[in-house]
């Protein structure tokens, strides 16, 4: 099925002469995911006059324009079909929910609610901090065990920089959805950003090849850029979380 603007969508009828016919289907009536619908084939052989046939097909829920609602109190945005007798976020019933027209196209909105920029950019984030963390704890325990927390750490390095490269790939993406070009200024301090973390991270996975990484000098140039790589990885996030919210309309 192909689907136009105005919700009218195309099927294909067999005719006696083994030929199809393709139809025009106009939506007159919703019921869930059904399509309540009449359709006008002219030219079939079942009647010697245009026929008109009522039927009721089932379609991707894609073609059904999504209904929203939003929390007058606490701006949460939901399909109005998922709502149930309190709001999810702040608990407050759903009275306090209106119907919200969202301005963005069905099909960002299906992209940006993916949120794959959101998920992929914690990874890189959980590494820095375990990156630290362990590195100050092999200084606390030394011995063994402090070796131990390195060579983990060793395993974390080689992950850091896979992670902020596919990080940036979805960042990049989201914000080419989201505001439809790359050049807003947050958008290119994040870019700008996202590139000195993921020289950072090749940064420390060179310090462990290339050095002792057990030893104190190496423990201590590892604590220090797998700080910055934090240090950074803290920056992207806070201007992320307030960009959350703001997009394009159309």
């Amino acid at each position: 099925m192909n689907s136009s603007r105005n919700a009218a969508f195309f099927i294909t009828f067999p005719c006696r002469n083994n030929a199809e016919k393709r139809v025009i289907i106009n939506t007159v009536g919703t019921f869930g995911d059904a399509i309540e619908v009449w359709f006008i084939a002219e030219g079939i052989t079942l009647s010697p006059m245009v026929c008109r046939v009522r039927i009721l097909i089932l379609i991707d829920r894609r073609l059904v324009m999504k209904k929203l609602v939003i929390c007058k109190v606490c701006g949460f945005i939901m399909e109005e079909k998922e709502l149930k007798d309190v709001c999810p976020a702040c608990g407050v019933p759903k009275t306090a929910f209106v119907e919200y027209k969202s301005k963005v196209s069905e099909k960002r909105s299906a992209i940006l609610d993916l949120h794959f920029h959101p998920i992929t950019v914690h990874f890189p984030e959980a590494i820095a901090v375990f990156l630290v963390g362990f590195t100050v704890l092999s200084f606390i325990f030394g011995g063994g065990f402090g070796a131990d927390l390195m060579t983990t750490n060793l395993i974390l390095a080689y992950f850091f920089p896979v992670t902020v490269v596919i990080a940036s790939a979805t960042g990049v993406y989201d914000g080419k959805v989201r505001f439809k070009k790359l050049t807003p200024p947050w958008l290119k301090i994040k870019i700008f950003l996202g590139t000195a973390l993921f020289v950072v991270s090749l940064i420390v996975l060179c310090l462990f090849l290339g050095t002792d990484y057990t030893s104190s000098g190496g423990r201590l140039l590892i604590f220090l850029f797998s700080t910055i790589g934090l240090g950074l990885s803290v920056a992207l996030g806070k201007m992320g979380g307030r960009l959350i919210h703001a997009v394009m309309p159309g």
